[in-house]
């Protein structure tokens, strides 16, 4: 009784094969015509039939094996379909061609197919035992070409695909001037695109001679062209002497090159980082209650260190804090860095006073009959009283007793009356007015 073995990892393909490998297909040689079910007669011929995995009785009797009297036995086994190779990654060796390396997960399939294309068409390439994780294609990868693979686990129940590894290696720029562009921290890079597949440049950076580091990454708009005379701007982020190199990137999205996805760096080119003049800005007015602060053009912080006025005004760090109306005067500093010159400078800013808002309300809101009484309240937002008077005498009369204001109608038309703050140290003066219709 044939048993299924447990395999060591990978699995076995069915044997399809004719009914009788020793007799053309469609031949009814040797086979009795009779349906094995029925008993009845049928046409049988040799066809192309699954018989799974295969076991045969064999007997040493030397007559059997001359006549070949031994006798096949269909076993049937379910397998799992393999599971899909994973981490596939493509590198390019130059010369020596594409080195591919991934993960075999299954442990049903009996072989791996290996492919290669443009990510849309594909060919088959070579095809493996199971369990391999690793393989050489022996083709160079030519310049400026995009080749994508993938590999695909073959099991007797059916097969599963990686996804899909790039490589490519566009051809790498050329740097042919860089400069710091006048009055910035920005330093233009003028080059010569030699790759017609980059998606993005790397960009790094050595001060003095020191260690290469990371500028950034800049989208490529010109991908398919290449040509001479093309610049990008990277920000300085350190000053003294600064050498600058590039690399183009295949990948749309890319950090620093790699193998598999980039060109080598360009020829390194220095540019002198000249320090840069900044000045300070100041308010020109800050209010009473409210604060100001002084910047520089650099965006560095700056140091209020002094004020000649410290009864108008206060500082702190690079914040004005006003005290009292009138003219405040400060004097900062910002030191600079690599990239931005020392400045000091005195600066002046007028302290004013705060704005205050009336607002007056009649009850009721309109009068009845022409002789009418209204009652009149009024507040400023300072806190501050409210003076009340009738602008148009010879319509309506305001008389105050105490907190109470009154307003009695005495001919018809617009009665308009006004409040008026007049202020104080703090508060500027305010007036507000409001009209209602004498019947």
């Amino acid at each position: 009784k044939p048993k299924h073995p447990k395999m060591p990892g990978f699995g076995l393909p069915l044997s399809v094969r004719p009914m009788d490998p020793s007799q053309p297909l469609g031949s009814p040689f040797g086979f009795t015509q009779v349906d094995v079910n029925t008993g009845l007669p049928t046409q049988v011929v040799n066809t192309m039939t699954n018989f799974g995995w295969e076991y045969v009785w064999h007997c040493h009797i030397l007559g059997h094996e001359e006549n070949d009297f031994m006798r096949p036995l269909v076993f049937q086994v379910s397998e799992a379909t393999p599971t899909a190779p994973t981490g596939l990654a493509a590198q390019s060796l130059g010369a020596s061609g594409v080195q591919l390396n991934w993960t075999d997960t299954a442990s049903t399939e009996y072989q791996q197919v290996v492919e290669s294309g443009n990510g849309t068409t594909w060919a088959p390439l070579v095809t493996l035992p199971a369990n391999l994780t690793n393989n050489l294609d022996p083709r160079p990868l030519p310049a400026d070409t995009l080749r994508s693979y993938r590999i695909t686990a073959v099991g007797a129940a059916g097969s599963a695909t990686s996804a899909v590894a790039n490589v490519a290696l566009p051809t790498a720029p050329a740097l042919t001037a860089v400069a710091q562009t006048a009055g910035t921290a920005s330093i233009k890079l003028t080059f010569t695109d030699n790759a017609k597949i980059e998606k993005s440049w790397s960009v790094q950076q050595s001060v003095a001679g020191g260690a290469w580091t990371d500028v950034g990454s800049v989208a490529s708009t010109t991908s398919a062209t290449t040509g001479t005379g093309k610049t990008i701007t990277v920000t300085a982020t350190s000053g003294g002497s600064v050498n600058y190199r590039m690399a183009a990137n295949a990948m749309a999205v890319a950090a620093l090159p790699s193998p598999n996805t980039a060109s080598a760096w360009s020829n390194a080119l220095a540019v002198t980082i000249t320090k840069v003049n900044q000045t300070l800005t100041a308010p020109t007015s800050v209010a009473l209650g409210s604060t100001g602060t002084v910047t520089a053009s650099s965006g560095l912080p700056v140091t209020l260190t002094a004020t000649s006025t410290p009864t108008i005004c206060s500082v702190a760090g690079s914040v004005i804090t006003p005290i009292a109306a009138g003219t405040c005067t400060v004097t900062g500093t910002q030191a600079g860095n690599t990239l931005w010159n020392t400045v000091t400078a005195t600066k002046s800013v007028t302290i004013s006073k705060k704005a205050q808002t009336i607002a007056l309300a009649f009850t009721p809101t309109t009068m009845a009959t022409r002789t009418s009484a209204i009652t009149v309240t009024a507040s400023a937002t300072s806190g501050l009283p409210v003076t009340l008077t009738v602008t148009t005498p010879t319509i309506c009369t305001l008389t105050i007793a105490g907190t109470t204001a009154t307003v009695t109608g005495k001919a018809k038309g617009n009665c308009i009356v006004s409040g008026t703050q007049a202020g104080d140290a703090t508060w500027n003066t305010s007036t507000a007015t409001q009209t209602v219709a004498v019947p």
